[in-house]
């Protein structure tokens, strides 16, 4: 399963390879035969107190249109949220050749040439790590997503999410793909496909919203200014019509956790709104 990074401080197209808890004398650890074994691959501060090791490994292979490039400057087009001088210090901490070759920032790259960037693992914050199959068969799932269980991996979830805990449960299906967006604070269903050619169809019929409709039901606190949809007087839902835009730091109007505000500038959205009950300060 291919992970993608979402948030994170590294970008999607970058290949992610978690390798597990293990002995560091493992076979998964050892460098290449003609690898440098004279040099610090930096595996002894991935050290637990158990002597057990926990990393993160991100894989980079150089595109012959790049060849000839800085290392530095090859490592910004693929980490393009990194300062310059934090590129020079992932070069120069964590990162090796696979050969075992340590090369310097300004090292000239070479297409075809496999960089390997080793990182320890930081702590997660605990969440959810089970979910219920509501529907399966030979090309997808439908799981109900608890909420707290990110979706994909970002700067502070990497083994506690989805995506982890599908390949964990699914070890023989390495092509699992997850069809659409769910927030990590929300829970409900979530379609997996099993296979290349559902993906695409899946994910085509979510972007196209005309063979599947997403609902959310939510619980708020206080009261609706409009009708309950049971009312004969209401049978439309109410629409809220307003442009989103993402909110900036030091915005008057950001609110903590809320990233998408209304505002002029902002991209269309329509959502359509109804009532289904009301109980004392609060409602559905």
């Amino acid at each position: 399963m291919a992970l993608s990074d979402g948030a994170s401080d590294l970008d999607e197209d970058v290949e992610d390879l978690v390798v597990e808890r293990a002995p560091i004398t493992s076979a998964r650890y050892a460098l290449p035969p003609d690898a440098d074994r004279s040099l610090d691959w930096g595996l002894t501060s991935h050290l637990d107190a158990d002597g057990a090791a926990r990393i993160i490994e991100r894989h980079l292979i150089v595109p012959d249109e790049l060849a000839g490039l800085r290392l530095d400057h090859f490592v910004k087009t693929q980490i393009t949220r990194l300062s310059r001088t934090k590129i020079q210090a992932i070069i120069d901490e964590q990162l090796r050749r696979a050969d075992g070759f340590r090369p310097k920032p300004a090292t000239s790259v070479v297409g075809g040439e496999h960089y390997i960037i080793r990182r320890p693992a930081p702590p997660e914050p605990p969440c959810p790590r089970t979910f219920t199959v509501l529907h399966e068969d030979a090309r997808m799932l439908v799981i109900d997503k608890p909420a707290g269980l990110p979706v994909h991996s970002s700067a502070k979830f990497y083994f506690n999410t989805l995506t982890r805990v599908l390949a964990e449960r699914f070890p023989g299906e390495p092509e699992l793909q997850i069809c659409h967006r769910l927030d990590r604070e929300t829970s409900g269903c979530l379609v997996v496909a099993r296979d290349r050619v559902a993906a695409t169809l899946l994910k085509q019929a979510f972007e196209t919203k005309r063979e599947i409709r997403k609902e959310y039901l939510a619980i708020v606190h206080g009261q609706p200014p409009w009708p309950d949809a049971a009312s004969a007087a209401s049978a439309d839902e109410h629409v809220l019509d307003l442009p989103l835009r993402l909110s900036q730091p030091g915005d008057p109007t950001r609110l903590p956790h809320i990233r998408m505000l209304p505002g002029p500038g902002g991209q269309q959205a329509i959502t359509k709104v109804r009532v289904e009950q009301r109980s004392s300060g609060a409602a559905d």
